[in-house]
């Protein structure tokens, strides 16, 4: 199957120019124009999409930028399987020059708007990616998207809060991205008083997952010279406990307010 997949790759690479006004067509029929039933592989036009960008950018040089208007479509289903394309070929690995970021500047700010979007399930699959197109690019988007995620902590859904929760724990814990989410990692700290109570519960898992891996690294020895302290989050996550204990029959569960479904 590799052996497969790789002459595929060269395939595409080597007739890319080809190519080029095929996949054009096609593409917009089934990802713009919505034809899917007129082709027997349209159900698969994401992973293609993935595939050839991957195997050869230049061959979708017509078709992404197309992309920018139909990232503002009133379809909620559209707009979640183009945030979830855009968001897949921006955490793809690319030679200095050759991102989405940098190759398509404006689809990337279009894009980007989509952690303000309406829908809560747009704006869940926005944070849901950022840790691995931060990982795939530079300080540039890593600038450009934190801001972004952070403000998805203090969201008026709760699952998109939790989303960011986890989001931002998990970069606090890798090496690479450690430092520069030390601080963030504080904002998830105020979580712990949310109102909703699976969103403290999901903050006392991301918060003591972090502290779990910064604990393994100091007694293997392995912890950076410049690892931020984390410390804070024992006390933290023992604090609530406490309060949870002290207040807990009173109709209050001790996560900022009453014990209720709302957000």
């Amino acid at each position: 199957a590799a052996a497969a997949h790789e002459l595929a790759r060269m395939l595409v690479q080597n007739v890319s120019t080809r190519l080029q006004p095929y996949v054009t067509s096609w593409l917009h029929d089934v990802l713009l124009a919505g034809k899917t039933s007129e082709y027997e592989l349209a159900d698969e036009a994401a992973s293609i999409v993935f595939a050839l960008y991957a195997a050869a950018p230049s061959i979708l040089l017509y078709v992404l930028p197309q992309l920018e208007e139909h990232l503002k479509t009133e379809d909620e289903e559209q707009r979640v399987g183009l945030v979830e394309l855009v968001g897949n070929l921006a955490a793809l690995k690319a030679p200095r020059g050759g991102s989405l970021y940098e190759k398509y500047p404006p689809l990337f700010g279009v894009f980007k708007d989509r952690f303000r979007d309406i829908s809560s399930r747009v704006r869940t699959a926005m944070v849901s990616m950022t840790a691995a197109i931060l990982s795939a690019n530079g300080a540039k988007v890593q600038a450009e998207l934190t801001p972004l995620l952070l403000e998805r902590l203090e969201d008026t859904d709760a699952g998109v809060r939790i989303a960011a929760i986890e989001v931002v724990a998990q970069l606090a814990s890798r090496p690479a991205t450690a430092a520069a989410f030390a601080e963030p990692l504080l904002q998830v700290g105020s979580r712990l008083l949310d109102r909703k109570p699976a969103v403290a519960k999901a903050a006392v898992g991301a918060l003591a997952r972090a502290y779990a891996v910064y604990r393994d690294a100091f007694l293997d020895d392995t912890l950076a010279a410049d690892a931020p302290q984390l410390d804070w989050i024992p006390g933290s996550i023992l604090s609530l406990v406490s309060n949870i204990a002290l207040t807990l029959g009173d109709g209050d569960v001790g996560f900022g307010g009453p014990m209720n479904d709302g957000e």
